[in-house]
């Protein structure tokens, strides 16, 4: 139920000190909610700029990550060619062994068959963090 529209021939004192007092209420709230958004706003402004930073980073990110998966597509097919290039050069460095006599070993074989076998040290400059030099 809505309260009666006054007028200045209308109001009563009681209806006037009512309306001032509610007046007065409202006053005191916004000032509060003025404090308030004062205070917010540069939070909310602080926080919409980490938010679009972290929106770059996120899309760099993604670009990134397309480029890597590209590549990677790209060179998959070289994986099993480099694989089956090792594979033959395995095979002949046996076949040179094979060849030896007993008790014999064809230098060229020993030393192929090691570096197959063992690969040389990583020499990246990632220290701890490389999954190659951990071992």
């Amino acid at each position: 139920m809505s309260e009666p529209r006054y007028t200045a021939s209308t109001i009563t004192d009681e209806a006037l000190d009512q309306m001032y007092r509610r007046i007065e209420t409202l006053e005191h709230v916004a000032a509060g909610n003025k404090g308030h958004v004062q205070l917010i706003v540069p939070e909310l402004e602080r926080a919409e700029e980490r938010a679009t930073i972290y929106r770059a980073a996120w899309h760099s990110a993604r670009r990134r990550a397309r480029v890597t998966s590209d590549e990677l597509t790209r060179r998959a097919p070289l994986t099993g060619q480099y694989a089956a290039a090792l594979a033959r050069v395995r095979a002949l460095a046996e076949r040179w062994q094979g060849a030896m006599r007993d008790g014999e070993r064809h230098p060229a074989a020993v030393a192929v068959l090691a570096a197959l076998d063992d690969p040389p040290a990583c020499t990246c400059t990632y220290g701890e963090r490389c999954p190659n030099c951990r071992d």
